[in-house]
């Protein structure tokens, strides 16, 4: 084996290894707990919803319509009127990152935010 052949094998391996280690760190590090929801309409935002306030909002505009359930600390979208339905399927989201898409009626809802701590600030 040529010496250019084993070091792009070695390469491809280093390059392997990272990916799992990335893959497996995200699986396994604990995900932070949003502080509200934000959705988004064409791109912009529409609204903003703390996650700790149960509620039921109709994102309704043009003849779309998708219902936003926030419910226990989690979100997610209860009915819709796309064709296809798979919003609706995503299932519930409560972590700062997740979202949940609804590409035919152009709708993004984004958990955003730590939870908050309670804490102010610490004097020593």
């Amino acid at each position: 084996m040529s010496k250019r052949r084993r070091n792009e094998l070695i390469l491809v391996g280093l390059i392997v290894l990272l990916a799992a280690g990335f893959f497996i760190y995200k699986k396994v590090a604990p995900a932070k707990k949003g502080s509200e929801v934000v959705v988004s309409v064409f791109g912009r935002e529409y609204a903003r919803f703390p996650l700790n306030e149960n509620r039921e909002f109709p994102i309704s505009y043009l003849n779309n319509l998708n219902l936003l359930v926030i419910e226990d600390g989690y979100a997610y979208i209860k009915e819709a009127s796309c064709p296809d339905g798979l919003c609706v399927h995503q299932g519930k989201i409560n972590k700062s990152g997740e979202i949940i898409v609804c590409l035919p009626n152009e709708v993004v809802i984004t958990v955003e935010g730590p939870e908050d701590s309670g804490v102010d600030s610490v004097v020593k």
